[in-house]
Parts: structure tokens; sequence; C-alpha cells
């Protein structure tokens, strides 16, 4: 069974390996061809086939919808650590709040369970006698 669960693992890493590997193969090739595109001329101009200009195009307008994304991406990441750390500081304050109560719980979970069932009804008797109390004091 553990040794089952390793093999998983193992096998999850690896396919996450060759997913980069795919990606880096792509971006080695796009750039292979990049560099053999085009030829020098004799004044030392760069001249590019049609086919050529073509995908220099292409690539220049992915590169820069890219680069919108990544900016995009960027600024979610961004605002996602500031709630991160907003989430993060109220969650220590919570903490520190309650650390008395989680320790009672941990020594006596009982007796905290049957004092706060005891505080929760005698809040819901209360209102009735606050309204009497309220009435009596009206009708004096």
């Amino acid at each position: 069974m553990i040794l089952e669960h390793q093999v998983e693992i193992k096998e999850a890493l690896l396919q996450k390996v060759e997913q980069k590997i795919e990606v880096q193969k792509g971006t080695a090739a796009t750039f292979a061809e990049i560099d053999s595109m085009g030829r020098k001329t004799l004044m030392g101009k760069v001249e590019l086939s049609q086919q050529e200009a073509t995908d220099l195009k292409q690539l220049a307008k992915k590169g820069i919808a890219a680069d919108t994304t990544i900016k995009d991406l960027q600024r979610n990441l961004k605002s996602a650590r500031r709630d991160a750390q907003i989430w993060e500081r109220r969650y220590e304050e919570l903490k520190e709040q309650v650390k008395d109560f989680l320790t009672a719980v941990k020594k006596a979970p009982g007796q905290v369970k049957a004092f706060i069932s005891k505080v929760l009804h005698m809040e819901q008797a209360e209102p009735p006698k606050v309204q009497r109390q309220r009435k009596s004091a009206v009708e004096r």
C-alpha cells in the first residue's frame, strides 16, 4: 500500500517533469526557427521570405499577447499575496484572542461544552424576562 502510494507520487512528478521538457523543447525549436530566419544581403541588411515575415509577425503578436497576460497574472499574484497576508494576520489575531478558550477545551472539553450550552440557554430565556421588566417599568 505504501509502495503503491510512493509509485503514484513518483509518476505524478515524472509527468510534471515531462510536461516541462515538452514546453522547453518547443521554446528551443521556436528560438532556432527565429535564428535561422532571413539572410544577409551584400549591403548588410536582412532579407526575409514572405513565409518568414508572416511567421515572425505571428510570433511578435504572440509575444505581445504573452506580455499582457504575464502582467495581468503578476498583478493577480500580487493581489493574492496581499490578501493572503491580510488573512494570515487576521488568523493570528483570532488565534491570539481564543487561545485561552482553546486551552480550556483541551483541558476540560466536557465542562466547556456544558458551560457554553448553559450560557446559550440562558440567553434564549433572558429576553422574555427583560421584556417583562420593561413592561412593569412602563406600567408604574
